[in-house]
């Protein structure tokens, strides 16, 4: 086993030169002359570390860190302001290997600020590869968890991307954009220019295109759908209009492809489903290896061969953190418009349904005394939610005008039921005063409204669990959201471009349009929610609306079906938006 020693000496500069695995590749050549400045003046306040060359070149080093410093020494002889033999003190390192020798370079170089965000980007990626936690690459270099993960990303953009980047000619958050395309479709888009996009644009570009006839690696010959054709561009700006005849023909191509590497002697072959390959965690294989093959098959239906790779033996937690996650279908604010839609829909069977509520009432009442919840005679958020909309929905009106009506024929003054709670919170004698007044008939009633009041789901993310309390008592009182809801302004404009086509599909409502091709987003949302507010006002309905009035997302049944989870989709008749 080689033994590794440190030596503290002096060793004249013409014997000193730049080594090869320096992960610097960018230096400021003025900030070279500032840093030449500052030697000439204080001198040399850190050594150079250095390693032995062998061979025909022993008696000569090699840097492993402080190339900067050698580079301003140089500048400085070159001047003839120092000698070409004067004496530089160095840390000789005895024993190291090259790739011990880089892990010091590159963790020396990630402990200065002013390292490009490219170099940073192959840097980390080196200490990755190595086996390192990015918990450990954190605490050498002092460059956070979470910017690490985002450096890493950038080593999968496209040589046009990467040298985009390293000229400034795209910003650091635009490159990060980028990370979510292809190869291909990042070449696209900086050859079509950036200058007009941001980064969310190029997100939603990447994340909504369109399938085009060039994602096909079947014969296109196979496909019976109709294609959209650009007449302004060539056959690979021309679409497939079905997307589900798309992705059964590419996915059996998928697998006669994986067969085909197999028998060309790759081992393994792989497929990844994701929208992001790691290449990093790969290295290419050598001379005497043949090495695997990963199919890269996105969620958008590219496919991208990567052939003779061989696995890098990398900490699977770090990579795990690594790879971006998958973006959910619904969005935080989408599953509050949900939970909040449900519970007005629960809140007002309960009202019709006293005996359930009374049932709620003691659940809550016997375990917030146990610990296991807290009761809180507070208001569902549902009704803050509602109240602070200019255009609330039908169903909570009316569910508010009977709440009302219930609190003025028990005598109680009220501006909105926040008012109404607060106002007695302040003085519990007078409400045990008012109590004592109501007849047995009107003692139930209020009960049955104030379990009401406080009942809904509890947060705002989909609830999957059918033995929560709250999917429970929807089920109880078999509640259909069909009676309740409508797809709005509201939902329709959280659906990104792709999303809105599916539900045109889904609802067989594009005869409203012709060709969907033609309209921009909000004249989509605002001709489908006029659509919908149209067949919910109308008694009878002809056969041809049946799909379109029927429609519901997964997220509205009791349970929720998450459509990023596995659940089993048990509705026929329901369908994610």
């Amino acid at each position: 086993m080689t033994t590794i020693s440190n030596e503290h000496t002096q060793i004249s500069l013409d014997k000193l030169s730049k080594s090869k695995c320096n992960p610097r590749k960018q230096i400021n050549a003025h900030s070279i002359k500032e840093l030449a400045q500052s030697i000439k003046t204080d001198g040399l306040l850190h050594n150079l570390v250095v390693k032995p060359k062998g061979g025909k070149k022993k008696g000569f080093y090699e840097i492993i860190s402080g190339e900067r410093r050698f580079r301003a020494l140089t500048l400085l002889a070159e001047n003839g302001e120092i000698e070409n033999d004067c004496l530089v003190p160095v840390d000789i390192r005895h024993g190291i290997g090259k790739e011990q020798a880089q892990r010091i370079a590159t963790v020396e170089n990630l402990q200065r600020e002013d390292m490009h965000p490219m170099d940073e980007a192959i840097a980390v990626t080196t200490l990755v590869q190595d086996g390192q936690s990015l918990e450990d690459i954190s605490a050498k270099t002092g460059l956070s968890v979470s910017l690490i993960k985002q450096r890493i990303r950038l080593t999968e953009l496209c040589e046009e991307a990467q040298e985009a980047l390293r000229g400034d000619s795209i910003s650091i958050s635009l490159a990060q954009a980028l990370t979510l395309g292809t190869h291909d479709q990042q070449k696209k888009l900086i050859k079509n220019g950036l200058n007009r996009y941001d980064a969310e644009n190029i997100k939603s570009i990447l994340t909504d295109e369109k399938i085009a006839l060039s994602k096909a690696i079947f014969a296109t010959e196979k496909y019976t759908g109709n294609i959209t054709f650009d007449l302004f561009a060539d056959e690979n700006e021309s679409y497939f209009d079905d997307r589900e005849e798309f992705f059964n023909l590419q996915n059996r191509a998928v697998e006669e492809l994986k067969i085909k590497k197999e028998s060309e002697g790759y081992s393994p072959v792989e497929t990844c489903n994701e929208s992001y390959f790691g290449r990093y965690q790969y290295r290419d294989a050598g001379e005497d290896e043949i090495g695997g093959c990963v199919i890269h098959y996105t969620p958008y239906g590219d496919v991208t061969v990567h052939e003779g790779i061989i696995s890098r033996d990398i900490d699977a937690d770090t990579v795990e953190e690594i790879s971006p996650k998958k973006k959910a279908t619904y969005s935080n604010p989408l599953c509050e418009y949900f939970a909040m839609h449900k519970s007005i829909a629960v809140q007002s069977a309960l009202l019709e349904k006293p005996r359930i509520a009374k049932e709620v009432a003691i659940v809550q009442m016997v375990c917030g005394a146990s610990g296991l919840s807290t009761v809180s005679m507070k208001e569902h958020k549902s009704h803050g939610y509602f109240l602070k909309m200019e255009d609330a929905p039908k169903s909570f009106e009316l569910y508010i005008k009977t709440l009302f009506s219930e609190l003025d024929g028990l005598g109680f003054e009220h501006n909105d039921t926040i008012d109404f709670l607060c106002s007695y919170r302040r003085d519990k004698a007078s409400l045990y005063q008012s109590l004592k007044t109501m007849t047995d008939e009107q003692i139930d009633r209020f009960q049955v409204l104030l379990t009401t009041l406080c009942f809904g789901q509890d947060g705002i993310s989909l609830d999957t669990d059918e033995e929560s309390l709250f999917n429970l008592v929807a089920t109880d009182l078999k509640i259909d959201m069909r009676e309740h809801w409508i797809p709005d302004h509201d939902f329709l404009s959280r659906r990104n471009a792709q999303q809105l086509q599916d539900i045109i599909k889904d609802t067989e409502t594009s005869q409203l349009f012709g060709c969907t091709s033609g309209y921009k987003k909000k004249e989509i949302v605002t001709i489908l929610s006029k659509h919908f507010a149209k067949l919910a006002s109308q008694e009878n309905s002809d056969e041809k609306d049946a799909k379109a009035k029927n429609w519901l997302p997964e997220a509205l049944l009791f349970p929720a079906i998450d459509p990023d989870s596995n659940q089993e989709k048990e509705n026929d008749q329901v369908l994610v938006a």
